[in-house]
C-alpha cells in the first residue's frame, strides 16, 4: 500500500538530515542505502519501463500537462496490474487504445474552479476589496489552466473518465486562451457581485439569498462552457474497442451484452477496484519547509465547494 510505503521511507530516513535540510536548506539529505536500492529497483523495473511504452501526448496551447500526467498514471497502473500476465498482443492493444479524454475533464475543471472562486468571494467578504488576499484572488485568473494531483483525484472520483474517441480534442481545449479570458471575466464579475450583495444587504455569508446567487452565477459559467465545449457526456455506449479493453482489464465484464455506462462507471469498470486514487499522495522535497509534515494550499482551486450541486444542462 502506498501509505505504508511512504511511512517506511520517512521513518527510515535520517531525522537529523530532514531537520537540517528543512531548517538550513543545505541539501544534505540522505536516504538509507537499503531504501535507496529498493526505490531504484521499484522504479527501474516497473515505472520507467512502462512510462517509456506510453506515447507522449501533445497539449498544444493549453495547460493540461497535469491532466495528461494523471491519466498516464492511471494507464501505467492498469498496465502494471497485468505486468507479465497478459500476452504481448493484448498488452500492445492496451497501450494503443487506453486513451482518455482531457476535453471532458477540462469542462468540469473550469466549472469547479469557478465554484471555488465564488466560495472564496464569500469567505473573504469581510476583507476590503484592496486587501492583498482579495486582490490576489481576483487578479490571478480564477479559472486559469493548471492544477495538481489532489484536484485531479477529486475530478476523477466525482466525474469519472471517458475514452478520447467519445470526447476528442476541441479548438478551445487545444488553445484555451479565449475560453479562459471569457471565463475569468465572468467569474470576476460574479465575484464582485457576491461581495456587493453581502455588503449592501447586511446578509450573512450563509444566508440562502447568497447561496442562491452563487448557484445562479455557476449556471452562467455552465452555459459559457457549453457554448465553447458543448454539453458534457453523461452516458455513452461502449464500442468494440472499449468492450475489448474492459474484457481484458475486468474479468467480470460481459462483452456479449450491450453496455451503456456513465463516466464514473467506466472508470470503475476499467480499474475493477484495483486502484483508489485517494491512496496516493504527493511527496515534496522543499528546503523551505519542515519534513514529516502534511501541507495543503489555502485557497487552492479544489472541488470541495458545491459538492452536492447538480446543474441541469437545460438550465
Amino acid at each position: 500500500k502506498m501509505e505504508d510505503f511512504v511511512l517506511k521511507v520517512l521513518n527510515e530516513c535520517s531525522i537529523e538530515a530532514c531537520e537540517e535540510v528543512g531548517l538550513e536548506g543545505n541539501g544534505n539529505y540522505e536516504i538509507d542505502s537499503k531504501i535507496e536500492t529498493e526505490l531504484n529497483g521499484c522504479f527501474e523495473s516497473c515505472t520507467w519501463k512502462l512510462l517509456d511504452e506510453i506515447p507522449v501526448r501533445e497539449q498544444f496551447q493549453s495547460g493540461r500537462c497535469w491532466m495528461y500526467a494523471g491519466l498516464n498514471f492511471i494507464k501505467r497502473n492498469l498496465l502494471a496490474s497485468f505486468h507479465n500476465q497478459i500476452n504481448p498482443e493484448h498488452r500492445q492493444f492496451l497501450i494503443d487504445n487506453l486513451q482518455f479524454s482531457t476535453s471532458y475533464l477540462v469542462f468540469y475543471e473550469k466549472l469547479e474552479k469557478a465554484s471555488a472562486a465564488f466560495h472564496d468571494a464569500v469567505e473573504t467578504s469581510h476583507l476590503s476589496i484592496d486587501d492583498p488576499l482579495v486582490s490576489y484572488l481576483i487578479r490571478i485568473g480564477p479559472v486559469r489552466d493548471g492544477s495538481d494531483w489532489n484536484v485531479f483525484c477529486r475530478l476523477i472520483e466525482k466525474y469519472g473518465i471517458v475514452p478520447e474517441s467519445i470526447a476528442p480534442d476541441l479548438k478551445h481545449t487545444r488553445n484555451t486562451k479565449q475560453l479562459n479570458s471569457t471565463l475569468n471575466r465572468r467569474v470576476r464579475e460574479h465575484f464582485i457581485k457576491i461581495r456587493q450583495l453581502i455588503d449592501s444587504s447586511f446578509l450573512g455569508k450563509d444566508d440562502p439569498e447568497i447561496q442562491k446567487y452563487q448557484i445562479h452565477a455557476l449556471k452562467d459559467i455552465y452555459r459559457v462552457l457549453i457554448a465553447h465545449l458543448g454539453v458534457p457526456i453523461q452516458e455513452f455506449t461502449l464500442d468494440s474497442n472499449e468492450s475489448t479493453l474492459c474484457t481484458i482489464l475486468n474479468p467480470n465484464f460481459n462483452s456479449n451484452a450491450s453496455h451503456s455506462m456513465t463516466p464514473v462507471d467506466y472508470f470503475h469498470t476499467l480499474t475493477h477496484e484495483r486502484m483508489k486514487l485517494s491512496n496516493y499522495c504527493v511527496i515534496i522535497n522543499d528546503n523551505r519547509r519542515l519534513f514529516h509534515t502534511v501541507y495543503s494550499v489555502k485557497y487552492g482551486k479544489n472541488t470541495a465547494t458545491f459538492k452536492d450541486t447538480n446543474l441541469d444542462q437545460n438550465d
